[in-house]
């Protein structure tokens, strides 16, 4: 039962979510042009407390003289002193004439002079086109927008656009709900004066003011306006105001009445003004938030880069970054031809679109023990037993022939795809090492003559000191594995950012890829897990990088390492968007980085770290640093799952306990989200966020897949994964 009920909530939350942004996405400009001129409206009682008291006084024989005299067809629709009280002006046929009192002549005439404030309110009444209906609308949205809002989440406070957002709404609430509560019962006309019937017919200015004469002191008036229904208003300095009709004059009762008086600012004077125009501008602010908040999601939710029409397919299976790379700086120099081009992550492609092109490049690198990168392991996926019959394409393989299994990943793709009926078009070209010479050549003999123009930044060399290593786990623990904080010293500053890798070759061995978890220019912080093996004869061996880094060499020895900038998995270098960090491990080294990075910046946005290991008290690694980055609020939230005590929890098992407050930052927040760790997390997270995404977000399976591939494709989700 509680399950149907959650179900039934969690529904009703994602068409509430629904209603609220497409109404105002749907309405946004005429939502926020009634905003800012509401806001600006509510500076009408600030300034009319400023001016002068009007003392105006007209003599009323000579008063209705001239209007009648000047006006006796009743075409006017507006009479008002004018010169101190020693003329009158009517507002006739669009013009604006003005007579003198004594003897009558016209002294004037002139279009209608500028008002400001009558300019804006036209707009907020009617748009300056009649089209009040439209503000009515807007009206009644922006009452929905503003209840619904609410109740889609708790007023917790985060430093990012979304979290003012929501901040800001609550705080406000009750005076922005106000303002379009009484805007929707003024067009109800609830609240609004007692207006006596308009019986009689249409009466005008002239004939009213002539009218009211036995029964008003026209001496004190200030205006006579054409009004509802035919009727006509006249005020005065006593202050009274009159509703004229054909048959009869009657005083205005009840008006302009408190939901008037609430929704123009006009019950406390100047006072009430100021706290309306607050109300306006928060509601303006709120509405552009939301806008722009849903502008950057979509931006950044793009699945790929692809030209209309394009006929040619670039697509990478970049781990590192530099497939990736490669792969854009090839779409680009395409592009700059004229070539309409698709450029896309190899996972991002449905194997059946490939047959759609009549040029398919695809770039592979390798990790591991020969394996595609993530990446083209989901294209295989997706491949299982389809057909590609008719489809060829050229492939690019990314490599290092001091490892044991040269350029295996494209291997294993080239297998899948020629076992699919697809044709290589040319032999593989595989690069060694530096790809940038193999990679041009192969472009060459697709598009002789192709302008490359800048190749993506090769590996820069370094020679670094060892300054310390910290031991990280507990001693004496055979079920953690030793790990080491190994802290590197360059002669000069370092262009990088944390997420990057340091390469490590020792002498006659393949390099192997740190990632980097720290933010000061002239230090690298590594993490490094100690690897051992035994061999036949069961003598345990370390691992040749990590062996030297963590027990070989000597402080203050001196290594050659390359940095590697590793872009695509470097956190948003817009530091106010929230950024969840999930690790296993070593993995959480980049973001021991990615925390100092935002340390002290006040427009850093919220950061929630979920990290995994097998004993708190083993190898919770960093746990002190982390601790205190909590306590001082550098880390938002950290989120532990330990595997070998307590609850026996891995990571994507505390990203589904705490699912409602992760599916927030993910979906309300638009969160980036990096994942750092060996292979198998890499899937285990995957799942995990789909099943908060199906039973927190009220996405159905499929849905909630695609909307993980647009995240991963648009930079939002980014794994880097090893071993």
């Amino acid at each position: 039962m509680g399950r149907i009920v959650f179900m039934v909530f969690t529904d009703i939350k994602r068409r509430l979510v629904w209603l609220h942004r497409w109404l105002a996405l749907g309405l946004a400009p005429l939502l926020l042009l009634v905003t800012l001129t509401g806001g600006i409206l509510a500076f009408v009682p600030v300034t009319e407390s400023l001016a002068p008291a009007d003392s105006t006084r007209i003599d009323s024989a000579a008063l209705l003289r001239t209007i009648n005299g000047a006006d006796p067809e009743g075409k006017a629709t507006m009479v008002m002193p004018a010169d101190g009280g020693s003329a009158v002006t009517l507002v006739r046929d669009g013009l604006w004439q003005t007579y003198a009192l004594e003897g009558g002549q016209l002294l004037r005439e002139a279009p209608p002079p500028f008002d400001f404030f009558h300019t804006v309110e036209g707009l907020h009444r009617n748009l300056l086109i009649g089209a009040g209906i439209l503000v009515e609308i807007a009206a009644w949205a922006m009452l929905a927008i503003t209840v619904i809002g609410p109740l889609l989440a708790w007023p917790r406070f985060a430093n990012s656009l979304m979290g003012w957002h929501r901040v800001a709404g609550w705080v406000a609430l009750p005076l922005v709900l106000m303002l379009p509560l009484t805007g929707v019962l003024m067009t109800l006309g609830i609240g609004g004066p007692s207006l006596p019937p308009a019986t009689g017919g249409p009466t005008t200015p002239v004939a009213a003011l002539t009218r009211a004469a036995d029964s008003v002191d026209l001496s004190d008036l200030t205006l006579a306006r054409s009004f509802r229904q035919g009727r006509v208003l006249i005020t005065t300095s006593a202050p009274a105001t009159y509703v004229a009709t054909a048959t009869e004059i009657a005083p205005l009762t009840g008006g302009p009445g408190l939901v008037r008086e609430l929704h123009e600012g006009t019950w406390a004077g100047a006072w009430s003004g100021l706290l309306n125009a607050v109300g306006a501008a928060v509601l303006f602010g709120l509405t552009a938030t939301g806008i722009l908040s849903w502008w950057r999601r979509r931006r950044a939710d793009r699945a790929r880069s692809s030209d209309q029409g394009a006929r040619i397919l670039i697509a990478h299976a970049s781990h590192t970054g530099t497939a990736a790379a490669l792969a854009h700086a090839s779409a680009e120099a395409l592009r700059r031809r004229g070539d309409p081009v698709a450029c896309a992550a190899l996972g991002a492609v449905d194997p059946a679109e490939l047959a759609g092109y009549e040029t398919v490049l695809l770039i592979a690198s390798t990790t591991g023990e020969g394996e595609l990168p993530d990446s083209g392991r989901r294209f295989l996926a997706a491949l299982g037993t389809r057909r590609l019959d008719g489809v060829r394409y050229r492939m690019l393989a990314l490599g290092d022939r001091r490892y044991a299994h040269f350029c295996g990943g494209a291997h294993r793709l080239d297998e899948a795809l020629i076992a699919a009926g697809a044709r290589p078009a040319a032999p593989m070209a595989c690069a060694d090492g530096d790809p940038a010479a193999t990679w041009r050549d192969w472009l060459d003999a697709q598009f002789p003559g192709l302008e490359l123009g800048a190749l993506p930044a090769a590996d820069r060399k370094l020679s670094l000191t060892l300054e310390s290593r910290t031991l990280l786990t507990a001693e004496n623990d055979d079920e953690v594995s030793e790990s080491w904080h190994i802290v590197l010293t360059a002669d000069e500053d370092l262009d990088y950012r944390p997420g990057d890798l340091l390469m490590f070759a020792p002498p006659g061995a393949a390099p192997r890829s740190y990632s980097i978890g720290s933010a000061e220019p002239r230090r690298i912080g590594l993490t490094v897990g100690l690897a051992r093996y035994r061999d036949a004869d069961g003598q345990e061996h370390f691992g040749l990088a990590s062996g030297l880094l963590c027990r070989g060499l000597a402080l203050g020895s001196r290594i050659e390492a390359a940095l590697h900038r590793h872009e695509a998995f470097r956190a948003p270098a817009d530091l106010a968007r929230p950024l969840v960090m999930i690790a296993g491990g070593c993995g959480v080294a980049p973001f021991i980085g990615f925390i100092d990075e935002r340390r002290g910046r006040a427009d850093a946005g919220p950061s929630w770290l979920i990290f995994g290991c097998r004993k708190q008290e083993g190898d919770f690694l960093h746990r002190a640093r982390l601790e205190a980055d909590l306590a001082d609020g550098t880390l938002t939230r950290l989120s532990t799952a330990f595997s070998r005590e307590g609850e026996r929890l891995h990571v994507q098992d505390r990203m589904r306990a705490e699912g409602r407050e992760l599916c927030r930052w993910l979906v309300e927040d638009g969160a980036f989200v990096r994942v750092c760790g060996r292979s198998d997390l890499g899937l285990g997270v995957e799942a995990a966020l789909a099943d908060v995404l199906v039973d927190f977000g009220g996405r159905t399976r499929e849905a909630a897949r695609v909307e993980i591939e647009g995240w991963r494709q648009s930079g939002r989700l980014a794994f880097d994964l090893f071993g």
